[in-house]
């Protein structure tokens, strides 16, 4: 009673679909929880790097990172050059996802220049500080 009136709802292309996710639901939603996963190990894994490059900015600075604002922090941290390619090798994933995002990237130093600006750095040091 309750397939004939969702079929009554669908139309033609609507049933066709069904019929086709009704066939093959085990692989549509094997695929959909494996991408699930592979976000969430992701975001695991932008949270890791972040760690990185702060445990790294304060093993050269330490107390220094107190004292400066969060331009002179910018500053410091370009001087300063994180090793982006040795923080990446560490991690076993090759994917990273931003908090809040569920779209995968590839770890590269130029996704990571992208998602993880200098900027938000200096402004995770000072609330970590603050």
């Amino acid at each position: 009673m309750i397939d004939a009136f969702i079929r009554s709802i669908l139309g033609d292309w609507g049933n066709a679909l069904l019929d086709f996710y009704i066939a093959n639901s085990l692989w549509i939603n094997g695929i959909i929880l494996l991408y699930a996963l592979l976000v969430i190990l992701a975001q695991r894994n932008y949270k890791r790097i972040t760690s990185s490059a702060l445990i790294f900015l304060n093993e050269k600075y330490g107390s220094q990172l107190q004292k400066k604002g969060k331009g002179s922090l910018v500053q410091m941290m370009k001087k300063a050059g994180i090793p982006w390619n040795e923080i990446i090798k560490r991690s076993w994933n090759p994917f990273l996802t931003p908090p809040g995002s569920i779209r995968l990237y590839l770890s590269n130093e130029k996704t990571i220049d992208k998602l993880l600006p200098l900027e938000k750095i200096a402004e995770l040091i000072q609330k970590k500080e603050g």
